[in-house]
C-alpha cells in the first residue's frame, strides 16, 4: 500500500494550480509556446470554454481577438491591455 506521504505528495501534485486561466466570452485563439519555443496549446476557445496554462513558465502566449477573454495569473487579472495591438494580445510570462 501506498504511504500517508506519497498519498499526500500526489495530492498536493493533483491539486497545483494552473499558471494562467484563460476564459472566452467568444471565440478566439490561443497559442502557448514553452521556453524553448515548441507549441504547447494552439487552439480555438469558443464562447464559455477556458484554458489552464500549466506549464512552468517562462512561456510566451498569443491570444487572437484579446477583448474577447478573461486571464488570470495567480488568482488575480492579468491586464491584456499593454500587451494589444489591433486585437492581438502578444506576452511573456517570466517565473
Amino acid at each position: 500500500p501506498a504511504s500517508a506521504a506519497s498519498i499526500a505528495t500526489a495530492a498536493s501534485v493533483s491539486a497545483r494550480a494552473a499558471d494562467m486561466h484563460i476564459a472566452a466570452s467568444g471565440e478566439t485563439w490561443l497559442e502557448v509556446r514553452d521556453a524553448r519555443g515548441q507549441i504547447i496549446i494552439n487552439r480555438l476557445l469558443k464562447a464559455g470554454e477556458t484554458q489552464d496554462i500549466e506549464v512552468p513558465p517562462p512561456y510566451s502566449v498569443v491570444v487572437g481577438r484579446a477583448h474577447l477573454v478573461k486571464v488570470t495569473r495567480a488568482g488575480k487579472d492579468f491586464d491584456l491591455a499593454p500587451h494589444t495591438k489591433v486585437s492581438t494580445a502578444r506576452f511573456e510570462v517570466q517565473p
